[in-house]
């Protein structure tokens, strides 16, 4: 394993980076989770983990196209080359979109293992909050009536200009 990583080239580093990322994110993630408050930033560290695993492909096709850039490199330098020698080079320029592909795999099964939970949970606690204060509006709601409130506001202050007086008095603009 680690002579497929020394053989993978510089690219193998930040793969590993990011290996290391979606460790860390799904450790706090689930930490956060666990713990009495099941704070917001747990669904964001969680959210987070498929993006590095993403980026950690990014990161490995990059090092296959390096990889083959330095092969036809090689192969324009050396002008005929024995072909087992040319397909042992590409094989090797694959070790890293491979690397990549299986942070990804690990890291969209970490993020399934936590998000299924971390969702459950935060319907146990919507409807606990529910149960406690039926009468008390939620939270979208009254950002959707906070909203309708700021566009009238914007479409009443734009009435006025136009009719040149000063919206936040109602007096006439002085010229």
């Amino acid at each position: 394993m680690i002579q497929l990583f020394h053989d993978g080239g510089f690219m193998m580093w930040p793969i590993l980076a990011c290996a290391v990322i979606v460790l860390a994110l799904a450790t706090r993630g689930g930490r956060r989770l666990l713990d009495a408050e099941r704070s917001p930033r747990a669904h964001a560290a969680i959210g987070a983990i498929p993006f590095w695993g993403s980026f950690a492909v990014v990161l490995g096709v990059l090092g296959t196209v390096v990889g083959w850039m330095q092969i036809a490199r090689n192969v324009e330098r050396a002008g005929t080359m024995n072909t087992s020698l040319i397909w042992g080079g590409f094989g090797i320029s694959l070790i890293t979109t491979l690397f990549g592909l299986l942070v990804l795999a690990v890291s969209l099964l970490v993020w399934l293992a936590l998000w299924l939970p971390g969702k459950r949970l935060a319907a146990e606690a919507t409807a606990e909050a529910r149960v406690e204060a039926p009468d008390r509006p939620d939270a979208f709601a009254l950002a959707e009536r906070l909203e309708r409130l700021e566009e009238r506001l914007r479409f009443t202050e734009s009435l006025l200009e136009s009719r040149g007086e000063r919206a936040s008095r109602g007096q006439p603009a002085a010229d």
